[in-house]
């Protein structure tokens, strides 16, 4: 982090622990203003956002749409302490989701992708932001990430507005250029893995992802979770190009070592075997580390010890 990012780190520390103790005494519009300072380090500093949430969840009426998505952006980080707050704002701006622009609806579904922490109203917010958008005539001016955030939420409740996924699924066709090249790689993947859990046949995107991975410099630049998803979205979308499955099997032998799960080396076998894709030494390479996982955790149960308190074993 650096000197300097320990000593901001340390006087931010100081801040949240004596603005916890005003809260009490603080506006509105205070009390706020602290929630988006520290709104990155929300975990960390919990505190002040537990004993401001009564106060919150009061004036949640009169806060303006702007507010409310701050307030749904802390509540999500803090689920465990927060669902209730998150329900109760989630009601607030189901009545105004007509104003809602394309920025903020995405930004509203960004927050509540599926819990099961998660209240009924927010379900009904994540339902009527679809069903605005399916009429909306514009969603061009939509950023590429709010589109992926969008397709993400929907796939999490397992919503299928069939209208609109196309038009999302062609907005990311339309952008294809912008999402190869950016920054953030797990985006194509996301969305790739999205459509292929919604199980929306139609779409073009998945077809162009397919095609980047048969590119081995973009695919090597996700990670090894992300290559699992991956395989697991074209099984269930019935894709198959056979350099892109020879990209992935020497990538996920080169990173082997990084296999923490059965359930993951599963998804690669599976989706290898049913895809007719028979790569024999990735194969050979998986089992061979399912016995080894196998043998070490009935080693454990032998001598008393619980797999998952092992450092870097994970059942």
């Amino acid at each position: 982090m650096g000197r300097h990012g320990l000593r901001c780190r340390h006087l931010m520390g100081r801040a949240a622990k004596r603005s916890a103790e005003l809260v009490e005494d603080m506006t509105l519009e205070e009390i706020l203003r602290i929630w988006q300072g520290l709104l990155r380090f929300s975990r960390d500093h919990r505190s002040v956002f537990i004993k401001a949430r009564p106060r919150i969840q009061r004036q949640l009426p009169s806060m303006s749409i702007k507010q409310l998505i701050l307030v749904l952006r802390c509540a999500r980080d803090l689920r465990r302490n927060m669902a209730e707050l998150h329900g109760a704002t989630c009601a607030m701006l189901l009545p105004h989701v007509a104003q809602l622009t394309p920025s903020e609806g995405a930004h509203c579904l960004s927050q509540c992708a599926y819990t099961d922490l998660y209240r009924a109203q927010v379900f009904s917010l994540v339902r009527a932001i679809a069903e605005d958008w399916t009429t909306r005539e514009e969603l061009s001016s939509q950023r590429l990430v709010e589109a992926v955030d969008a397709l993400e939420c929907l796939a999490s409740w397992n919503l299928r507005p069939v209208e609109l996924l196309g038009r999302l699924d062609g907005l990311l066709v339309e952008r294809q250029v912008e999402l190869k090249y950016t920054g953030n790689v797990m985006l194509w993947v996301t969305a790739t893995c999205s459509l292929a859990s919604l199980e929306y046949r139609p779409a073009a995107w998945p077809l162009l992802a397919l095609q980047l991975a048969s590119d081995k410099i973009f695919l090597e630049q996700v990670p090894l979770y992300g290559h699992c998803e991956l395989l697991r979205g074209f099984l269930r979308l019935g894709l198959f190009e056979a350099t892109a499955f020879q990209n992935f099997a020497e990538l996920l032998l080169a990173e082997k070592q990084h296999f923490r799960d059965v359930k993951d080396i599963a998804a690669v076998v599976t989706s290898f075997a049913q895809l007719r894709c028979l790569h024999s030494e990735l194969f050979d390479t998986l089992y061979k580390m399912t016995l080894d996982m196998s043998k070490a955790r009935a080693g454990f149960s032998d001598m008393g010890i619980a797999p998952e308190i092992v450092p870097g074993f994970t059942p």
